[in-house]
């Protein structure tokens, strides 16, 4: 079973830290789910179950445990991730922490799986300049905060890439964190009087 929450925003020092990183692979598009699991093999190799629309993510859990996780990507059957494919690669959003077996917590992005562990750090490595100017565009068109979930949107970027930009962004002063993943532009400097 897996839980929708674990999405990651809140300050930088919320962050889990990757403690591992390994290569995420979809092999092949089926549309049965008992075509999936024989075309997994090791950890990260995915595969998607599409009739019409994509329907499941099935891919063998990062950890090494052996077991196959299943993500819904269909919201007419509950909650549901989005699956998103980019120049950069394939990304999941929201993460996937699995509530049972391994308890495995983890994110895909950009053909990447980062295995996380309770500690603390931060997820901004891969800087993107693009991403950066227009998250800085976006934010500023709004004029006041707006989640990064909404400048994912706007902007039809994967989530994990747009909160990565805003925490650069904040860290360089040129964005705000008003609240718990919401960004808005720095407060202007009063003149002295």
């Amino acid at each position: 079973m897996l839980q929708r929450f674990g999405v990651l925003i809140g300050s930088p020092r919320r962050y889990p830290d990757p403690v591992q990183h390994m290569p995420f692979h979809i092999l092949d598009v089926v549309e049965r789910r008992a075509d999936a699991v024989p075309v997994l093999r090791k950890p990260g190799d995915a595969v998607v179950v599409s009739r019409g629309r994509d329907r499941l993510l099935v891919m063998r859990c990062p950890c090494s445990c052996g077991e196959d996780v299943i993500v819904n990507l269909d919201p007419d059957a509950g909650p549901a991730w989005v699956l998103y494919r980019r120049r950069r690669g394939a990304s999941v959003f929201p993460s996937v922490w699995r509530d049972t077996g391994c308890g495995s917590h983890f994110i895909i992005w950009d053909d990447r799986i980062l295995l996380f562990s309770g500690t603390v750090g931060r997820l901004d490595e891969d800087v993107d300049v693009d991403v950066d100017r227009r998250v800085l565009d976006a934010v500023d068109r709004f004029g006041r905060a707006i989640e990064f979930r909404e400048i994912a949107r706007m902007l039809d970027e994967v989530p994990w890439s747009v909160l990565a930009s805003c925490r650069r962004l904040t860290s360089r002063r040129e964005l705000t964190e008003i609240d718990d993943g919401h960004f808005a532009p720095p407060p202007k400097a009063r003149p002295d009087r």
